[in-house]
């Protein structure tokens, strides 16, 4: 009994064929489609990897100049805790260069990091305009 109306299930689909002129349309725009996705992502891979390169050069820029300046920057870092006596910690050294270093590589990194996000937004506005 079960055979039966599966049977007549499968005798009762009756399947539309596309014709050979509609597969080869949506198959030429399905080929477009995935040219196009391509060349986006090699655009996006490009675009990145000049903001890498942008931000690699700003950072290292950033730290040459905040290493030249880190006598400056360790005498300000000095005279902080000078004024804020009670963040001092007699019994603890403190070795204002290695809180100097930190300063230097935190700025570095910020700066590296933010030259990276606006060279990529600026990129992507050129490209759009472009388009």
């Amino acid at each position: 009994m079960d055979d039966d109306k599966i049977r007549a299930l499968f005798n009762d689909f009756q399947p539309e064929l596309s014709s050979s002129d509609n597969f080869i349309l949506k198959l030429q725009k399905n080929m477009e489609m995935v040219e196009f996705l391509r060349e986006q992502s090699a655009a996006l891979k490009k675009r990145q990897r000049l903001a890498v390169g942008v931000a690699a050069v700003s950072g290292f820029v950033m730290g040459v100049i905040l290493t030249i300046l880190f006598p400056t920057i360790e005498n300000w870092i000095k005279s902080l805790s000078i004024s804020m006596p009670q963040l001092r910690f007699a019994s603890i050294p403190i070795d204002y260069s290695i809180i100097g270093w930190v300063v230097i590589a935190a700025a570095c990194i910020f700066t590296a990091i933010n030259v990276y996000e606006i060279t990529l937004a600026r990129l992507k506005a050129k490209e759009t305009y472009l388009l």
